[in-house]
Parts: C-alpha cells; structure tokens; sequence
C-alpha cells in the first residue's frame, strides 16, 4: 500500500516511512464541510444545516475507519518494536517534505 506508506527492508533493518497523505484527506475533509456550509442556500433558523451534521459525523467516521484499516499492519510492526525499545523515529506526521520514518534494526 504504497498510498499511504513505503517499507523498505534492507538485511540490517526496516525502514517505514509514512505519506502525509493523512494531512490530505483532513484537509479534503475541512474544505468539503466548508464548501457544503457556504453554499447551504436555506433560510437561517435552527434546521438550516441538520443534514451537515450527520454527514460530517459519517464522513469524519469513514475517514477515521480508512486510515486505521491502512496503517494497521505496519503499526502493529511499530508497536512489537517499541516494546523492546528498538526504534528510531524521525520527522512529522503532518509534514509533507519530510514525512514520519520509522526505522526498526533486526536482531540477527
């Protein structure tokens, strides 16, 4: 799944680097529900926007369900890893020049 991380394993260690592709769908996210409110054409009062809520909430959920789908795997990786206090983390999660790395050593 190249689409939101790459795994390189070289003989001595594996490389994860993670894609800001989460910063992406937040952003997409933020500027749908923002196109969908600033373009809502009913009269103001209490119901104006009653569908937004529900749709941001199913939304938010399935993005939510997505990205837990995809970085399962390698973050089950991680998380062994961590517990024996073998891994090396470098750069942010919301960065898009440098993205999150992760590098766990192998015991040989």
């Amino acid at each position: 799944m190249s689409l939101f991380y790459t795994r390189n394993e070289t003989e001595n260690e594996v490389t994860i680097v993670f894609t800001a592709l989460a910063a992406r769908m937040y952003s997409v996210f933020g500027l749908f529900f923002l196109l969908l409110y600033l373009t809502d054409q009913s009269p103001p009062g209490p119901d104006s926007s009653v569908f937004l809520i529900p749709l941001v909430i199913f939304l938010l959920f399935l993005v939510t369900i997505v990205y837990t789908v995809a970085f399962w795997k390698p973050m089950k990786e991680v998380r062994q890893a961590l517990k024996k206090g073998e891994v090396r983390v470098s750069g942010s999660r919301w960065s898009f020049r440098n993205p999150r790395t992760i590098v766990i050593p192998k015991n040989t």
